[in-house]
């Protein structure tokens, strides 16, 4: 049987090329077919590519010279599918473009014997970057793939894939600011699944949304490896930190969580928090510009829970409110060596300090403690006063510029009589009037406390 038929430098045109093509369609033994400077245009040889795609025994199909065809994508089909001893194959910078990547894609899917592939420089886009991943699912062969020097920031992403793939002792991946998006990191994960050692992510700068980041935190559900993950500067926002937060309900492993500089707004940190507060694994946590006041009241709770050696807490002018406030009492009971705590400027309300005064009662450590400008009623004073009547060693307590008012002022003079500690009580800027004046003045008759008031 005929194996090899060279018909270069014919201009037998697409008519001969497609005589030739029909002729052989039935009944194809070629091992090396030439057409090579036939002026035969890309519609004939995408037929030539119909006729032959399933032919086995067509190691080498020569189109150079047609200016019009696809000539080194198909002709690289061909050698992928039916040559098997080709096991390394360079195709960088030939501009073979998406329509090419799917003839190497389509020749990659049972390909069992191709090592290495090089397709950098090759105008390759989303679509072909895409058509490429479907063809990796499968193969279990590729090692190295090289894509670097095409448009899409995707192309680092299925390199990375194919090499975690490949690698068994992958164990980092990171991909920081390389605009790999959504699908991206549907590479990447899909290749993770294989991996049973991976202890870092850092994808930060990537321009995820919460669409590639569910793919992420379904990966992470039942992952029992990774340690820190980063995912910075991405544009996470309320969902994206729900499944951050069903993630971390089930995973027992992620000590560093980074997510500075998304778009989580409240709602999403409380959803955060609710999971966080329960979690005892997470050692350090990173949620700093974005657009939620509780970001750093959510921090704040991680770092006073984990490290114990901390003795001093400010967050002053943070506008925590009275949630954040909550978060910051709960790290309380967690941690019992704080000697100082400064919250001025926080707007933590009179609930806020009811969660601060549940918790202060019994404190063995605090000895100073600032919540001037926060917004305090009478009704926060009482709860802070009844605190005062056991609290252990507080010395200094600053009120100032609240609206504690007469009857906080009461409230404040009684607990004074009982106090065996304090020793510096400002109450500056609180409306507590002359009755309220009264009041703490006939307290010291009791109790030498320096007092730092305004009546009026």
């Amino acid at each position: 049987k005929l194996n090899i038929l060279d018909l270069r430098y014919n201009k037998i045109g697409d008519q001969g090329a497609l005589c030739v093509g029909e002729a052989l369609r039935e009944h194809m033994a070629l091992r090396v077919l030439n057409l090579s400077s036939n002026e035969i245009s890309a519609a004939a040889a995408d037929h030539f590519y119909q006729f032959f795609q399933n032919k086995n025994k067509l190691v080498q199909f020569d189109l150079k010279g047609n200016a019009e065809c696809d000539a080194t994508a198909m002709e690289a089909y061909f050698q992928i599918r039916n040559n098997k001893k080709t096991i390394e194959l360079d195709l960088r910078s030939n501009q073979i473009g998406d329509k090419g990547a799917k003839y190497i894609a389509d020749a990659l899917q049972n390909n069992t014997t191709l090592m290495q592939l090089d397709l950098r420089s090759n105008n390759i886009e989303d679509k072909g970057v895409e058509d490429l991943f479907d063809a990796l699912k499968n193969n279990k062969t590729l090692k190295k793939l090289r894509l670097t020097g095409n448009r899409d920031g995707r192309f680092i992403a299925l390199e990375t894939a194919v090499c975690i793939r490949s690698q068994k002792n992958f164990k980092q991946l990171l991909l920081s600011s390389n605009r790999i998006g959504n699908n991206g990191v549907r590479y990447l994960t899909e290749a993770l699944r294989h991996n049973s050692i991976i202890s870092t992510i850092d994808l930060s700068g990537n321009q995820i949304d919460d669409k590639g980041l569910h793919y992420l935190t379904d990966f992470l559900k039942n992952n029992t490896s990774v340690h820190i993950l980063k995912l910075n500067i991405n544009s996470i926002t309320n969902m994206g930190a729900t499944y951050i937060a069903e993630m971390l309900n089930g995973n027992k492993t992620i000590t560093v969580l980074e997510l500075n500089s998304n778009k989580i707004q409240d709602k999403g940190i409380e959803n955060l928090a609710d999971v966080i507060i329960k979690n005892k694994t997470l050692k350090t946590l990173s949620l700093t510009k974005n657009p939620s006041v509780l970001a750093v009241a959510l921090e704040k709770f991680v770092d006073l829970q984990q490290n114990k050696t901390i003795t001093g807490l400010e967050l002053c002018n943070c506008n925590i409110g009275e949630e954040g406030m909550k978060y910051i009492a709960d790290a309380l009971n967690y941690n019992k060596a704080l000697i100082e705590i400064n919250l001025e400027g926080n707007q933590i309300g009179n609930t806020g300090a009811q969660y601060l005064a549940d918790v202060l009662e019994h404190y063995p450590t605090l000895v100073r403690l600032n919540l001037e400008d926060n917004g305090i009623d009478g009704q926060g004073a009482q709860y802070l006063a009844n605190a005062l009547e056991t609290i252990l060693v507080l010395k200094e307590l600053n009120l100032n510029k609240n609206i504690i008012g007469e009857q906080g002022a009461k409230y404040l003079a009684d607990a004074l009589t009982t106090s065996k500690t304090l020793i510096r009580l400002d109450l500056a800027d609180n409306r507590i009037g002359k009755e309220g004046a009264l009041y703490l003045a006939k307290a010291l008759e009791h109790n030498q406390v320096p007092i730092n008031f305004e009546p009026y």
